[in-house]
C-alpha cells in the first residue's frame, strides 16, 4: 500500500449486498451486451450504439449528455444531491467494434458484415451500466455509509486511439479523483481478475517510412535509384539495430506489417512505403528507437541515393496504473472475490490501450476480468483470443466485472488519500510531447 491512506474494510452485509445486486442486474447486462454484440459499429461511427446506451441510461434514471459528434456519452450521478460535494469517481467503458467478420453462430452474432465486437467492448459497456445500477441499489438500501459521486464515460474509438482524447476534450476528465476501467480477458476464468501498478500496457507508435528513388528500366538499373532495394536494406538493418540500442531488459517490440512498392516487373521502383509499429513501456527507450531509425534513414539515403522520411502516424502513450489507486482497488477485489481470485500481473502487456490518455490526466486503474469457462468445465469455453473472428465471453463474467467496478468506487470514496496529488509511478515516462492529439501525423525527431 502506498503511503498516504488506508484501505476501507467492507462489512459482510455490504459485500453480500454487492453480490446480490449484481445477480439482479445480470439479466439486464446480458441484454445490453447482446444488443451491442449484434449491432456493432466502427470507431467514431457509434451513432446507433450511443442512442441505444442513452435509452438504457434514461430507463434507469441516469441523465446523460451527448458529445459534439453524438458518439459516446457522459453522465454524472450523485447518490445524495443534498449532501456536501464529493470528489467524483469515474468509470470508463469503450463502445466501438472492429473490422472483423464474425464466424459466430450465436443468436446474438453480428448482423453487420465485416464488423464485430471482437475485443469485448460490448461487455465493457454492459458492465459499466451494471456497476452504477449496483451502486444505486446499495444506496437505496442504506448499505453505503457515505454519499458517492460518479461519472460514467462511455467512450468511442478505442481501437483507433482517438476516443479517449476526444472524450477528454468533452470534459470527461475534469474534477475526477480517480478513474477505473476493466477489460475482458479470455486467458482468465470467470471469477479471476488481475492487475498491476505502474505500466499496464505499452505505448504504441504507428510509423510510416517512405523511400523515394528514381525510376528506370529494369534492364539498366544503374541509371535509376531503386526504392525497393533501399527500403529492403532499411528494413533488414532496422530489425538488427532496434534491439541493440537499449538495455535488453527493457521491453520493446518493433514490427513492419506492410511493404508497398512498384508498378510493373520491368520498372525500377521510384517509391516504397513501409508501415509498422513500435511498442515500448518507457519514453526513454521510445526516443532511443526513434532516433536510431532516423539515423538509419540518413545512412540509407547516402548509400542508395534515395530520400528516406520517417513519420509517426499515431501515438498512444503508456497506460500507467496509479500505485495508490491500484493498491486500493486490489484490496477491494480481494475482499470481494477472495485473495486467491486476484492476480498480480508480472509484466505489462505490449498491446496498446487508449485509456492511457486518461492516465495522464487522472489517477487511473484498469483491471482484467476473466471471461473463459471455469476450470471445472469439461472443456475450455470462450477461450478464443481477443480480435479473433469467433471471440465470445461467458456472460456470467459480466456480474463479476460490475461487482468489481462498484467495489472500486466504494473503496475510493472511503479513501483518506487525496489522489489529486497524482502519485502515479513513472512520471518521467509519461511525458510524450507529441502525443496529445492522437491520429495526427508527426515527423520523428
Amino acid at each position: 500500500m502506498s503511503a498516504g491512506g488506508s484501505d476501507y474494510q467492507f462489512s459482510e452485509s455490504l459485500l453480500s449486498g454487492i453480490r446480490e445486486a449484481a445477480e439482479r442486474v445480470l439479466p439486464r447486462m446480458k441484454r445490453i451486451r447482446r444488443q451491442l454484440h449484434a449491432n456493432p459499429e466502427l470507431s467514431m461511427q457509434e451513432l446507433d450504439t450511443t442512442r441505444y446506451l442513452k435509452r438504457q441510461l434514461d430507463d434507469l434514471g441516469f441523465t446523460s449528455r451527448d458529445t459534439e459528434q453524438n458518439v459516446g456519452l457522459l453522465f454524472d450521478w450523485d447518490s445524495d444531491p443534498d449532501a456536501a460535494p464529493q470528489a467524483r469517481i469515474g468509470l470508463r467503458a469503450d463502445i466501438d467494434a472492429l473490422p472483423i467478420s464474425t464466424t459466430s453462430e450465436a443468436s446474438y452474432a453480428s448482423r453487420k458484415p465485416g464488423i464485430m465486437h471482437a475485443c469485448g467492448h460490448d461487455a465493457h459497456s454492459a458492465i459499466l451500466i451494471g456497476a452504477v445500477s449496483i451502486l444505486r441499489e446499495l444506496f437505496d438500501d442504506g448499505l453505503l455509509s457515505r454519499p458517492i459521486s460518479i461519472r460514467g464515460i462511455l467512450q468511442p474509438a478505442e481501437e483507433t486511439s482517438e476516443g479517449a482524447a476526444f472524450m477528454i476534450r468533452q470534459g470527461a476528465a475534469e474534477d475526477l479523483r480517480a478513474l477505473f476501467a476493466v477489460h475482458v480477458d479470455p486467458n482468465l476464468h470467470i471469477g479471476q481478475v488481475a492487475s498491476r501498478a505502474g505500466a499496464f500496457t505499452a505505448g504504441c507508435d504507428t510509423i510510416e517510412v517512405t523511400v523515394r528513388g528514381r525510376p528506370g528500366h529494369s534492364a539498366r538499373p544503374y541509371q535509376a535509384a531503386d526504392a525497393i532495394a533501399a527500403a529492403s536494406n532499411w528494413l533488414q538493418q532496422a530489425y538488427a539495430k532496434v534491439p541493440r540500442v537499449h538495455d535488453c531488459r527493457e521491453p520493446s517490440v518493433f514490427n513492419i506489417g506492410q511493404f508497398d512498392s512498384g508498378v510493373a516487373p520491368n520498372v525500377v521502383a521510384d517509391r516504397a512505403v513501409l508501415t509498422g509499429t513500435i511498442r515500448t513501456v518507457s519514453e526513454r527507450v521510445r526516443q532511443l528507437i526513434l532516433n536510431a531509425l532516423h539515423s538509419l534513414g540518413t545512412a540509407i539515403e547516402a548509400s542508395h541515393s534515395c530520400q528516406v522520411s520517417l513519420e509517426i502516424r499515431t501515438h498512444t502513450p503508456v497506460l500507467q496504473n496509479d500505485e495508490t489507486v491500484t493498491s486500493q482497488a486490489m484490496s477491494a477485489a480481494r475482499q470481494l472475490l477472495g485473495p486467491a481470485a486476484v492476480g498480480e500481473i508480472p509484466l505489462p502487456s505490449m498491446g496498446a490501450e487508449d485509456f492511457a490518455f486518461f492516465s495522464r490526466e487522472v489517477p487511473c486503474c484498469m483491471f482484467r476480468v476473466g471471461t473463459a469457462g471455469t476450470p471445472q468445465a469439461s472443456y475450455q469455453k470462450h477461450c478464443s483470443p481477443l480480435h479473433s473472428s469467433d471471440f465470445d465471453i461467458e456472460e456470467d463474467s459480466l456480474a463479476v466485472g460490475a461487482q468489481l467496478l462498484a467495489s472500486f468506487v466504494i473503496q475510493a470514496a472511503h479513501s483518506e488519500t487525496n489522489n489529486r496529488g497524482r502519485s502515479r509511478a513513472g512520471s518521467a515516462d509519461r511525458a510524450h510531447p507529441d502525443s496529445s492529439e492522437p491520429g495526427k501525423s508527426r515527423m520523428a525527431p
